[in-house]
């Protein structure tokens, strides 16, 4: 349940300085909605609290801000960025990164790493922003590599500073891997020389040689798996089954006779006959009423509630 802080806290900009003090709210059985009102409520506090702190650098209010927005996903982003969009966002470049990232701003996030710390050494730059793009999750990481080759060659316009060219031949050296040859090579100025891009133009044909072999291995193996599906089918159709007059349906106990039957494979228990991998394996089939076959669910067996359309396969 979450605690909603005090009033006077909420309506006092002077115990603003407080707020920080306070983690994290549970939002458990409130809506989204709600939780993000109350989540950007906070975080708006402890803006406040920075802006009130003797230490704004390093100060523990700051600490906290941060801490609250790499954990928080109910966060309007949207209203922060807007909020630091004026003078105070200036000396707030970190938590605006983190903003930046959690809202997929990546472009955003890079260029102000890149460019607006400008005190900082260009390799101190180069490694935070190779350090963000790592930190991308794999499944949204795609292309975030070449944001960053963009940022560096694109100063802002308000940035008198010329495109980081060492940085870019560097980049691509160390993270040849995760670029598109042919699109990298079209970013880069018309004057670039083989020679600054040999190592990556070496190690991006290596890359391009080894995903075309494991495509064609693949590929190869695929074609045997649908070769032995195709093996697998032709032995199952050649079943059959041999119905006597004393053949009896294992569901009803009563004679089969010439009623309308079922067949189904039977299904062992690794447990109880190891070292079968197949129905085939297993012996003879299921026959059974066709009317003790469950309504609407043919591919059901009648006995165990076996679905014989979940693969399933045995091992030893």
């Amino acid at each position: 349940m979450i605690r909603r802080p005090p009033r006077s806290t909420l309506s006092s900009s002077s115990a603003a300085s407080d707020v920080y003090k306070r983690q994290g709210w549970n939002i458990e059985g409130y809506t989204r909605d709600q939780a993000g009102m109350l989540h950007t409520m906070l975080a708006v506090r402890y803006l406040d609290a920075v802006d009130t702190a003797t230490d704004q650098v390093d100060g523990e209010p700051r600490r906290r801000l941060q801490h609250f927005l790499e954990g928080s996903e109910h966060v309007s982003w949207a209203a922060l960025l807007k909020r630091l969009s004026g003078p105070a966002g200036a000396r707030m470049a970190e938590e605006k990164v983190i903003l930046y990232r959690k809202s997929k701003q990546h472009a955003n996030a890079l260029s102000l790493i890149v460019w607006r710390s400008r005190d900082d050494p260009s390799s101190k730059r180069m490694e935070e922003a190779e350090s963000y793009c790592a930190g991308i999750p794999d499944g949204a990481a795609d292309g975030v590599y070449d944001v960053l080759l963009q940022v560096y060659l694109s100063p802002p316009q308000d940035c008198a500073d010329s495109p980081e060219i060492e940085a870019v031949y560097q980049l691509l050296e160390r993270h040849g891997d995760k670029f598109d040859p042919v699109a990298a090579v079209k970013l880069l100025p018309p004057a670039t020389s083989c020679k600054a891009v040999s190592a990556f133009l070496e190690k991006a044909l290596l890359c391009t040689s080894h995903l075309f072999r494991t495509k064609q291995i693949e590929k190869h193996l695929e074609r045997q798996r649908k070769e032995q599906l195709k093996l697998e089918s032709v032995r199952a159709r050649r079943s059959c089954v041999v119905v006597d007059q004393q053949s009896v349906c294992p569901v009803c106990n009563r004679k089969l006779g010439t009623a309308a039957l079922g067949v189904l494979p039977r299904r062992p228990r690794p447990e109880d006959i190891p070292g079968i991998r197949s129905h085939d394996e297993a012996g003879d089939l299921v026959v059974v009423h066709f009317m003790c076959l469950k309504a609407g669910a043919p591919h059901v067996c009648p006995m165990t509630g076996y679905n014989y359309l979940t693969p399933v396969s045995y091992t030893h």
